[in-house]
């Protein structure tokens, strides 16, 4: 009996989290496949192996990160995004809905054949209705610098994008679609102190750059006002049983002390 009150306080315990954690359908998709992957040709660069495939996004999904892994004759191989993007220009590079191109993928060893790996890789999607999203023009952009050049240090150009907008203080996340050098492309960008930020393997000529249109994602809440209600709920719930076991406790501690010096003391009267 006493096991399964524990587990009934260890349930309680639990529910409040799972609940104030969960924040509904996220944006994000994760182990996306639904693309197909065609070898084209392999070379060897500083000691790794550069595949040049033909990629095809099959789906409504922006494609963060894809890569391959599996086992072939008892030897593990595995496959990514060569500087883990899918442009050599700019590191937070997004594969657009039904998007085909070239891309580079790199493993550190020369693999027999990549069409018997496992496809996997990250994605997300913004057609969601319970995402909370915001649209804007590119007019909304007042600037877009430098912070930092590559240097030593850092292998990437880093650079700003200020905003004339509010939302920097509601949406943690930018889907940036951007003009550059005669080509469209998309940005997935974090939102920091410093404006909405991105990197790049070049230095880019920003009299080039061009932004069309942004879609602001709200950035992660870690609570839901409806599980961080609950969670104070059943958290109250719990303090009142831990005070009613403590007062239960208490009186039966005192009233056996009780019983103990009363019986004492009629052993004390008889043997006196």
């Amino acid at each position: 009996m006493k096991k399964n009150h524990n587990k009934a306080l260890l349930l309680l315990l639990t529910i409040p989290f799972l609940t104030a954690f969960y924040n509904g359908p996220n944006f994000y998709v994760h182990h996306y496949s639904s693309y197909d992957l065609e070898y084209v040709s392999r070379e060897q660069v500083d000691g790794l192996y550069v595949y040049t495939c033909n990629f095809k996004n099959q789906s409504a999904t922006y494609v963060e990160l894809i890569k391959l892994n599996g086992t072939i004759d008892d030897e593990t191989y595995s496959l990514e995004l060569l500087d883990h993007s899918f442009s050599d220009i700019f590191c937070d590079y997004v594969a657009k809905p039904y998007y085909e191109g070239t891309v580079k993928l790199v493993s550190s060893k020369e693999i027999p054949d990549i069409s018997k790996l496992n496809k996997d890789g990250d994605g997300f999607v913004t057609s969601d209705s319970s995402v909370k999203k915001a649209y804007a023009s590119g007019d909304v952009v007042e600037s877009i610098s430098l912070m930092r050049a590559k240097d030593e240090e850092s292998r990437y150009y880093a650079y700003s994008i200020t905003l004339s907008t509010d939302f920097n203080d509601i949406y943690g996340y930018g889907l940036y679609e951007m003009d550059y050098d005669g080509g469209t492309f998309y940005l997935f960008l974090d939102h920091y102190s410093e404006g909405y930020t991105f990197y790049t393997l070049q230095e880019v000529d920003l009299t080039k750059l061009k932004v069309n249109d942004i879609t602001f994602i709200e950035q992660y809440r870690p609570f839901t006002p409806e599980g961080s209600g609950f969670l104070y709920l059943v958290l109250i719930v719990l303090v009142a049983i831990i005070l009613i076991h403590l007062a239960i406790f208490l009186i039966v501690f005192f009233f056996i002390r009780f019983l103990i010096r009363k019986n004492n003391r009629a052993r004390a009267s008889i043997s006196s």
